[in-house]
């Protein structure tokens, strides 16, 4: 008789896919030290230097991007990034090989301690109206503009960074670029940014 073969579960959903580098520029004393370069992004970052996110997507969907980091009283933070609450942008959705560069005109920062910023991107073939309202509400925060401060709200976003597709990014160090695909309806990716005091 033969052997009887395990059963496969095939993915479900479509297939997602994007690609992001980063532009990365040093500084010294405040002031920028050569000129910027592009980076997959698995650098150690030194002291005070600053940087873009570049992404394109493959196909078109709804782009959600959080900073989770260190905050007040060493307290977990939940800051988002894109859609940009400060530029009254409240749209997600992305065009099928549209590069986005965030933030679009000036440049993210790190804050003063050394550690490890944590950029979660969701990506989804459709608009999440869930996010979508948890975005709105951070964006309308007056106290701190775009931090998700609801603990409800803060455990949805970990429930869709914990059950949503997780593939394995994958780095191109020639051409300077990080890519991740998986099938589903709604992919994530965790970008891990080191900074140093150096």
């Amino acid at each position: 008789s033969q052997p009887t073969k395990p059963e496969t579960i095939a993915a479900v959903g479509p297939e997602q896919s994007l690609t992001y580098w980063l532009t990365i520029q040093k500084m010294l004393n405040k002031k920028p030290l050569g000129d910027p370069f592009e980076s997959a992004g698995d650098i150690a970052f030194g002291n005070g230097w600053r940087f873009r996110l570049n992404l394109r997507p493959t196909q078109s969907g709804a782009l959600y991007l959080i900073n989770i980091g260190p905050g007040k009283n060493g307290a977990e933070e939940y800051d988002i990034l894109f859609p940009l609450p400060q530029e009254n942008r409240l749209d997600p959705k992305l065009a099928a090989n549209q590069t986005m560069q965030l933030p679009p005109t000036e440049w993210y920062r790190f804050v003063e301690q050394t550690g490890v910023e944590k950029l979660w991107l969701i990506w989804s073939a459709q608009p999440i109206p869930e996010l979508d309202a948890i975005f709105s509400d951070a964006a309308r925060n007056k106290k701190d503009p775009g931090v998700i401060v609801n603990p409800d709200q803060v455990a949805q976003i970990q429930f869709y960074l914990k059950n949503s597709a997780r593939p394995e990014p994958i780095s191109d160090k020639a051409k300077k670029l990080t890519s991740v695909k998986a099938r589903g309806d709604i992919l994530v990716s965790l970008l891990e940014l080191s900074h140093e005091a150096y």
